[in-house]
């Protein structure tokens, strides 16, 4: 495998970019509130950039969430208190989830909007993430 350009690795930051400012406007406005020229003109870029990253708006969002899944972190805590009694395991859950919610706010803003969209595919994506969230917590109560 080789390395990274700096060409690649100014893309891959731009990319970043663009899906991070997309996650605040996503979360702020509701994704079928904010266009393709809305993003462009936030990023101070062409549309043309846009989708030189992601074929539309759908799989904009689709690597908005990838990039920002919260389930992985939730997976990493629940992992974490296993072998711990249920009472503490449960606190400690509780307390590292608390501190997990802020930094993962607007995500979760929009999951809870495009959960209940049908023209997102965000919901398949989303319900895969959190089964294998409920697996793992599941085991945990079973230990």
């Amino acid at each position: 495998m080789r390395e990274p350009t700096q060409r690649d690795l100014q893309a891959e930051n731009r990319r970043n970019q663009l899906l991070d400012l997309a996650l605040a406007l996503f979360a702020e406005r509701g994704v079928e509130n904010v266009s393709i020229k809305d993003l462009a003109a936030e990023a101070q870029v062409a549309q043309g950039l846009i989708y030189y990253y992601f074929q539309s708006k759908d799989a904009l969002l689709t690597a908005v969430f990838q990039r920002h899944n919260p389930f992985p972190h939730v997976q990493a805590i629940i992992k974490k208190i296993a072998g711990m009694p249920v009472q503490e395991g449960l606190l400690q859950f509780t307390h590292d989830l608390a501190r997990l919610m802020p930094e993962k706010r607007n995500i979760f803003r929009i999951l809870l909007r495009e959960l209940i969209s049908p023209r997102t595919n965000l919901l398949t994506q989303a319900i895969s993430s959190q089964a294998e969230t409920m697996k793992l917590l599941s085991q945990y109560f079973q230990e």
